[in-house]
């Protein structure tokens, strides 16, 4: 029973750990979203799908676009910088059970080799959002991540 709750403390603090890596950046409206029918989730540090899915494609560009083992997340202030990230339609869904397409563009920041060289990845990710019914305990998978120059 003790561990049970430890774990469910643990996810609970999972966003805000990984919240003190990923800083939304938008600046201001862009029409970027609208143009492809989609629109744009606003600047909020509390927003856990965009933290979650920014740090999930962070985790996967590493080993997919970076291909450097010796590669890690910057320790610096922030790790990841959102720069847009967009939903498709017009208000994301709360009911559990349902689903939505959630479209990042962000620079990741990692450091590599013995000498933690910075490095900077543009990237643009898409990301299917579950909603669990939980705050904390939503699913994602990631549908598309490329690389932009």
């Amino acid at each position: 029973m003790a561990r049970a709750s430890l774990l469910l403390l643990l996810l609970a603090a999972l966003p805000y750990a990984l919240a003190a890596s990923v800083r939304h950046v938008h600046h201001g409206e862009d029409n970027t979203c609208k143009q492809r029918g989609w629109s744009q989730v606003p600047a909020r540090a509390e927003d856990t799908a965009v933290v979650e899915a920014a740090w999930m494609a962070a985790q996967r560009a590493k080993t997919r676009l970076l291909k450097d083992s010796t590669c890690k997340l910057s320790k610096s202030s922030y790790a990841i910088d959102v720069h847009r990230a967009c939903f498709k339609g017009t208000t994301r869904p709360t009911k559990a059970g349902s689903s939505y397409l959630l479209q990042l563009s962000a620079v990741v920041h990692y450091t590599c080799g013995t000498k933690r060289t910075p490095k900077a990845l543009h990237l643009q990710a898409t990301v299917e959002v579950s909603i669990s019914g939980s705050k904390y305990a939503n699913g994602y998978e990631l549908k598309s991540l490329a690389q932009l120059k």
